[in-house]
């Protein structure tokens, strides 16, 4: 997809690397695409990036309003990513805000790294 897409040279695939490294890779980046395998996907890393002002794109499906979602932009299927790729582009101001309400969002619900398996827990246990 990366190729169909002209984003080889915009794209770098993380190797596995500590979180001093996986920060800095964040705050050098626009646009931080989770882990899209599978029916849902939650990391620690989807936090770190949202810590890092950054927008995050992953397989994220909203099922309970009575959740307090973190702002996270859904994308399951190929044509969902494209279709987000190219707003970016468009509307990186728009990106942005978004990567600083996930910043906001994650401050206000004293979400850091201490309470993120916590939260992750608790939004997997409400999806099911």
């Amino acid at each position: 997809m990366v190729s169909d897409l002209c984003l080889s040279n915009k794209t770098t695939f993380l190797p596995i690397c500590s979180k001093k490294k996986l920060r800095n890779y964040f705050l050098n980046s626009d646009l931080v695409f989770e882990t899209l395998i599978g029916e849902f996907a939650f990391s620690t890393g989807c936090l770190e990036a949202m810590m890092s002002k950054k927008p995050v794109i992953m397989n994220y499906p909203v099922s309970d309003s009575k959740i307090n979602y973190p702002p996270i932009l859904h994308a399951k299927e190929q044509w969902e990513i494209e279709k987000l790729i190219s707003d970016f582009f468009n509307n990186p101001r728009k990106y942005r805000i978004i990567g600083l309400k996930s910043y906001n969002w994650m401050l206000a619900n004293k979400c850091g790294l201490k309470n993120c398996n916590k939260y992750i827990n608790e939004i997997i246990k409400n999806l099911h």
